[in-house]
C-alpha cells in the first residue's frame, strides 16, 4: 500500500535536528509519515510548539534575504541625508559644499534681533529692565518659581554668571567649568538658598555711582523674600549709590544680558506690572563701615544672618584650616557662622576671640583675600 505524506506544515529537517539535541534519537530515525503522525498524538507537547516557533523563524529569514538589497557600506561623511526605506543621498562632485552655516536676512527695518534661552520668551515690552537694552542683545533668565536656590559668580565686584539651582541640577560646578580659566581664579560664589514655600516678592538693585551716573557693572542685589525678609547679594556699596526697583510684585522671571567675555550689565524681571510710588525701605542692619573696610580690603561682599533661633552651624575650611565659607542654619535665613556656646565663663585656645551673644545680626564682609565678621547685639532697621 501506498501513502503520501500529508501537508501539514511540520519542516521533517528541523525536528531531525532537534530530536539528536534534545535526546530523542529514536524520533530522528523515523521515517516522515511516522514523525507527523506522532506529532499528531502529541500536538500539545512543548517540543512541537518549540518546532513551530523555529520553521517559522526560519521562514521570515529566507523571505527576508530573498527581499533585501546587497548591502552597501558608505562612509557618513559621504551621506548627504537618509530617510528610514529609502535609499541615502551620497554626496557627489556636482552637490554644493556644505557649511552647516545659515545666513538670516534681516530686513533692512531691523539692526538685529534678541537670543533667549527659553523656547517661549517674553516680549521685551512685557519686562521691566534697567540698563541700556541694544537691538541684538543675548539673554539669560532664570525661572524664580522652579528653583532651590541661586549661586552668583563675581568678579572684582562685577556679576559674569548666575546658576539656578533645581530639581536636576542641583550643583553650580557647570557653570563655574564655563566661566574662563582666568575668569575662575578670582571668582567668588554667593549662594542665595530657596528652599520649599520660599518666594521672592521684590527685588532691587543698589549701584554704584560713578562721575554723577549710576553704573550696573557692580549690582549689589537686595532680595525680599516672605520667609527671609531681606537679603543681599554682591559688592556692598557703602558711598554714593543709586537704588533701582526692578521687581515689587513677585517677579516669575529674573533676566540678565550675556556678553562673550564681559560681565553682566542689564538686569529685569517678567512679568511687567505696575509699580508702587514707594518700595518700603529695605533694613539697613550695617552702621557705616566704610573707612574701615574700604582701608582693608577692595571689592568686598556682605552676607548678613540674624542670630536668634539658630537650629545649627557649619564651617567650611580649606585645606590651610582658613574659613572659605559660613553658613548658619536658622528657621528663617541661612548665612554666615562663628562659634557659639551657652556658658559665659569659658576658655579659648588662643587670646584673639571675642564673644557675642546669641542676639542681634552677625555680618560676613568677605573678599576673595580677606574676611571680617561684625556682630551687632542689636538689630539696626534704619533706612538706607
Amino acid at each position: 500500500m501506498l501513502h503520501l505524506d500529508r501537508e501539514t506544515g511540520l519542516d521533517i529537517e528541523i525536528v531531525r535536528e532537534k530530536a539528536e539535541a534534545y535526546g530523542i534519537r529514536l524520533l530522528k530515525l523515523l521515517p516522515a509519515e511516522l514523525i507527523q503522525m506522532v506529532q499528531e498524538y502529541s500536538d500539545s507537547a512543548t517540543f512541537w510548539r518549540y518546532i513551530h516557533v523555529l520553521s517559522i523563524a526560519r521562514e521570515l529569514s529566507r523571505l527576508q534575504s530573498e527581499a533585501a538589497p546587497p548591502v552597501t557600506s558608505i562612509p557618513l561623511c559621504n551621506i548627504l541625508s537618509w530617510t528610514r526605506g529609502d535609499y541615502a543621498a551620497v554626496i557627489s562632485s556636482t552637490c554644493p559644499p556644505v557649511f552647516h552655516v545659515l545666513r538670516l536676512e534681516l530686513p533692512t527695518s531691523l539692526s538685529g534681533f534678541h537670543i533667549w534661552d527659553t523656547p517661549n520668551p517674553p516680549g521685551i515690552e512685557d519686562c521691566d529692565f534697567y540698563g541700556r537694552v541694544t537691538p541684538s542683545m543675548q539673554f539669560k533668565t532664570t525661572n524664580l518659581r522652579s528653583v532651590t536656590g541661586l549661586t552668583f559668580f563675581f568678579s572684582f565686584s562685577k556679576l559674569y554668571a548666575i546658576h539656578a539651582h533645581t530639581h536636576t541640577r542641583p550643583y553650580a560646578t557647570k557653570t563655574f567649568e564655563r566661566l574662563p580659566a582666568k575668569r575662575q581664579e578670582s571668582v567668588v560664589w554667593i549662594y542665595l538658598p530657596i528652599p520649599r514655600e520660599e518666594e521672592i516678592t521684590e527685588i532691587a538693585m543698589r549701584l554704584k555711582v560713578e562721575g554723577g551716573a549710576a553704573t550696573t557693572q557692580k549690582p549689589f542685589f537686595m532680595v525680599r523674600t516672605k520667609l527671609a525678609g531681606d537679603v543681599y547679594v554682591g559688592p556692598c556699596h557703602l558711598r554714593q549709590h543709586r537704588d533701582v526697583v526692578l521687581s515689587q510684585s513677585s517677579p516669575e522671571l529674573l533676566i540678565h544680558n550675556v556678553a562673550d567675555v564681559g560681565p553682566a550689565t542689564v538686569f529685569g524681571t517678567y512679568p511687567r506690572k505696575q509699580q508702587r510710588d514707594s518700595l518700603p525701605p529695605f533694613n539697613n542692619r550695617w552702621p557705616n563701615m566704610d573707612p574701615l573696610l574700604h582701608m582693608m580690603f577692595e571689592h568686598m561682599y556682605l552676607s548678613v544672618a540674624p542670630l536668634n533661633d539658630v537650629t545649627g552651624i557649619q564651617v567650611l575650611e580649606d585645606e590651610n584650616f582658613e574659613c572659605k565659607d559660613l553658613v548658619i542654619i536658622g528657621r528663617k535665613l541661612r548665612g554666615v557662622h562663628v562659634e557659639i556656646g551657652s556658658e559665659s565663663g569659658h576658655a579659648h585656645s588662643g587670646d584673639d576671640w571675642k564673644c557675642s551673644k546669641m542676639e542681634g545680626n552677625l555680618e560676613f564682609w568677605f573678599s576673595k583675600e580677606h574676611s571680617v565678621i561684625v556682630c551687632h547685639p542689636i538689630e539696626i532697621t534704619a533706612a538706607p
